[in-house]
This record gives C-alpha cells, sequence and structure tokens, in this order.
C-alpha cells in the first residue's frame, strides 16, 4: 500500500474577488513575512529563458532614497498601495498549489504549498525598501514599534482559466508566466509610464514586439550580443552590445511598413502566434523574403558583427546573461568606445539605414531568394572592406555624422531615409540614379555634391565583383 504524499502548506485568511479571467485575493502579511515570503524575479527563475526573465533590474538608489529613506524612515502618516504578486510553481514540482475554503461573504482561507514562489508583479521596489527597513529595525537603528508592527496589503492573483488546485497535476509554470507577462504589461501601463525596453519584452500585443522576442527566445539570434535590460533604446558609448532588442523591433516595423497587417491585441495567445508566424516567419509574398530569416541573416551574415564578437572575446569581456551587466576595466571601455566611434554600423541609425537599404535592394538583386541573399550580403561585406561605413568618411557628413570634433550621429527620420536611399543605389550598382539623388541631398539636407564618392564606390564594388 503506498502513502500519499503529505503537502506542507501555509494558510491566508483572504477576501477573494474576479476580475476578468483573474481571480484575486486580498491579504496582508507583517514585515518579516513579506521580506522572507516575497520574490523578486531572480529569486524565481535562476537562468530561465528569455521568455522567463520579464522584470526591470530594481533601481537601488530609488528604492533606498524616495521609499526608504525619505518615506518610510520618516515620522508622520505613511501608507503605500498593495504588493501584487503571483504564485509561480517550481520547475522540478510543477503541477497545481492551492486549497480553497470558502467561510462566507467571499471570504476563504486559502492554503498554499510551502516552498512555492510568491513573485512580485508590481512593488519590487516596495519590497527592497521593506526587506532593508527590516535589516534597520533588527539592527536597532532606529526605534519605531509602529514600523515593527506594520501590516503590508498584499494581493494574490491566479488565473482563472488555469487549474491551480493541488489535486491537478499538470504542468502550468509555463502558461502562468504567460499570463503574468500580459498582467505585468498592463499593470506598468496603467499605473505608471513604462520604458520602451519593458514593453518590448513583455507585451504580447504588439506584433514587432513579439517576433523581436521571439528571435531571442528560440535562440535565433545570439543573446549575448542583444542588449534588452537597460531602459535605453540607443547604443551606449561603452556598450559591449552590438545591436538592442528596440533595433530588432524597428527592422520588423520597417518589414510591416510595406504590407497592410496589424495584430488583434484581444486575439487569444494561440492566434497571436499564428498570426505573427504567418507574417513574420513565413515568407511573404508583397516582401518577397521571410522577415524573420532576413534580420537573423542580418546579424550572422555581415562580416562587422562577426568581428564584433571576436574583438569583445580577445578583450576577455564576459557578458553574462541579462539582466545582469557586464563590468568592464578602463581598458576595455576605450577600446570598446574606439570601435563604436569608427563605423556607423555601431550605431543605431547606421543599422536602420542598412536595414532599410537591403529591404529597397532586395528584389533588385536576383531571381531566387538564395542568389538575393548571396547577392546583398557579399556586397555589404565588400563594402565594409572598402571602409565605406567608416564613420570619418566623408559619404555620411551631414547625412548621418555631423561635422563636429566627435563625429556625432544624425538621428533625424529624414536624414535615415536619404542614408537607406544612398546605400540602395550602391549595393545595386545604380549609376545612372547618382546626379538626381545627389542633387535632392544637396538640396534638402545642404551636403556638398555627392557624385564622386557615390561613383567611387559603385567603380570599387563593381571591380571587386567583377574579380
Amino acid at each position: 500500500m503506498s502513502l500519499k504524499k503529505v503537502e506542507k502548506m501555509v494558510d491566508y485568511l483572504c477576501h477573494k474577488a474576479q476580475f476578468t479571467n483573474v481571480t484575486y485575493y486580498m491579504t496582508s502579511f507583517s514585515l518579516d513575512e513579506a521580506a522572507d515570503g516575497l520574490h523578486y524575479e531572480s529569486e524565481v527563475i535562476d537562468g530561465g529563458s528569455f521568455a522567463e526573465r520579464m522584470q526591470r533590474k530594481i533601481n537601488i538608489e530609488r528604492a533606498e532614497k524616495e521609499i526608504l529613506n525619505d518615506y518610510l524612515l520618516k515620522d508622520g502618516t505613511r501608507f503605500f498601495n498593495a504588493i501584487v504578486a503571483t504564485f509561480i510553481p517550481n520547475v522540478e514540482d510543477d503541477e497545481g498549489f492551492l486549497i480553497e475554503e470558502e467561510l462566507g461573504m467571499d471570504f476563504v482561507k486559502l492554503s498554499v504549498k510551502k516552498d512555492i514562489k510568491k513573485f512580485v508583479l508590481d512593488g519590487q521596489h516596495r519590497l527592497y525598501a521593506l526587506r532593508k527597513l527590516r535589516e534597520i529595525l533588527i539592527q536597532q537603528q532606529k526605534q519605531d514599534n509602529d514600523l515593527k508592527n506594520i501590516r503590508i496589503p498584499i494581493i494574490f492573483i491566479v488565473y482563472s482559466e488555469l487549474n491551480n488546485t493541488l489535486e491537478q497535476k499538470d504542468k502550468i509554470r509555463e502558461q502562468i508566466i504567460r499570463e503574468t507577462r500580459t498582467v505585468f504589461t498592463s499593470l506598468n501601463k496603467t499605473a505608471k509610464p513604462i520604458d520602451k525596453y519593458t514593453a518590448l519584452i513583455t507585451d504580447d500585443g504588439d506584433l514587432s514586439a513579439v517576433s523581436a522576442r521571439k528571435l531571442l527566445e528560440e535562440n535565433l539570434l545570439d543573446e549575448n550580443y542583444i542588449k534588452w535590460s537597460i531602459p535605453s533604446s540607443s547604443l551606449g558609448q561603452t556598450d559591449p552590445y552590438f545591436t538592442t532588442l528596440s533595433i530588432i523591433n524597428d527592422f520588423f516595423d520597417i518589414c510591416e511598413s510595406n504590407f497592410n497587417e496589424s495584430i488583434d491585441s484581444t486575439l487569444k495567445y494561440e492566434d497571436r502566434m499564428s498570426k505573427v508566424n504567418e507574417l513574420y516567419f513565413d515568407f511573404v509574398e508583397e516582401l518577397g523574403f521571410v522577415p524573420s530569416k532576413l534580420i537573423i541573416d542580418f546579424f550572422n551574415e555581415i562580416s562587422f558583427f562577426f568581428n564584433w564578437k571576436k574583438n569583445i572575446s580577445a578583450l576577455g569581456i564576459v557578458l553574462p546573461k541579462q539582466p545582469e551587466l557586464p563590468n568592464l576595466s578602463a581598458d576595455q571601455k576605450s577600446n570598446v568606445k574606439q570601435w563604436r566611434q569608427s563605423n556607423v554600423l555601431a550605431t543605431v541609425v547606421g543599422q536602420k539605414a542598412l536595414f532599410g537599404a537591403i529591404v529597397l535592394s532586395y528584389n533588385k538583386m536576383g531571381t531566387t531568394t538564395e542568389e538575393k541573399n548571396t547577392n546583398i550580403f557579399k556586397r555589404i561585406n565588400i563594402l565594409l572592406e572598402l571602409k565605406f561605413f567608416d564613420r570619418n568618411d566623408k559619404i555620411w557628413e551631414s547625412i548621418l555624422v555631423r561635422n563636429d570634433k566627435n563625429r556625432s550621429m544624425i538621428t533625424k527620420t529624414s536624414n535615415i531615409f536619404y542614408a537607406e536611399r544612398l546605400i540602395e543605389l550602391i549595393l545595386t550598382l545604380a549609376s545612372n540614379s547618382i546626379e538626381n539623388f545627389s542633387k535632392d541631398v544637396y538640396y534638402e539636407l545642404g551636403t556638398d555634391r555627392l557624385d564622386g564618392h557615390l561613383n567611387k564606390y559603385i567603380d570599387l564594388l563593381s571591380k571587386n565583383l567583377a574579380t
């Protein structure tokens, strides 16, 4: 006779309510219960897949100054909103985890497996401040009985369409994480401004964002070199990454601008994924290529990005799994900055201009998809050898690069538009269009005439292709 496994459970008295397909339980924790019983993402998902990592890194300065020192440790009336958390099963115990006992009047006794993680969706900075507050009180750096005895409002959410009950043995962790991403995005969009990077890694209603993440989630691009955890859409001078998730998202947007399709954010997850595959991961007749494949080839076939990886490795720079960030020495930072400033492809606008030019050129580069891809990337790599993309080349002056001591980049949409067409002319060897293009740029941007520069690179590219 087999003995039935006895689960260790912990009980919470809660008010239960429903919000669409989310069931939520309102309760309260003591300071100790909050500090020990609630978890950051890194405490729930240790080295998880890209799809599982969803939160921004904690801004410690903000949590300590604004919440702890300037609020909790000040005298007077203090209160903050409920911390919102959800239950995430452990990988090795991925099954149902709760028992609910009705007490009447929408009150229940909620019993939950003791070892299940309680992942904070909204309030991670408050949790950090509460943990620091408990340290201060334990060390008796502040005598305040009111703070010692506070009760922190907590809202637990579960997803009504999933069977979370203890007797349920199906795997549910992946579905919980998927739903949690949606709620996390909604909470941050409605409660406070959400930075673009957080939206990119959590929003399942944005077709381009879903597609960009899919490339990383399915290891179709090397995540180590794609910056996504830092709230910025740019590449910093000493960033060891060669591109950003935001740029990949923009590449999908460039493809989308060429056909009239959009995603309906109200679609079910499976239907959204089907739409993503149809528009971005299958062959698109209107474009003549598979958008995701072209983006993958962009970063895998262009020698600049291969050499970037090689240089990073040679410098001994270790890129940890984000959201952890690398620590670079002064010498390493100096080298990265030098590479960043030497080539327009090391910049956001340079990469956008080149990808836009590839889309414009694509169907002029051969008959079959394979022939077009081969021709495009062969020509780009020849142009890299010819130093065409060097930031100091006069061809970029006043188009993508300012004529100042730092040779800073120009980010205006109109300039990127002309840069795309400049690259397209050279890739397609369109010497008969040079004069008109040069006039347009001269009148619109006030640059010097580009005829000589354009002819030079078309001639050099033609000679290299002939050998």
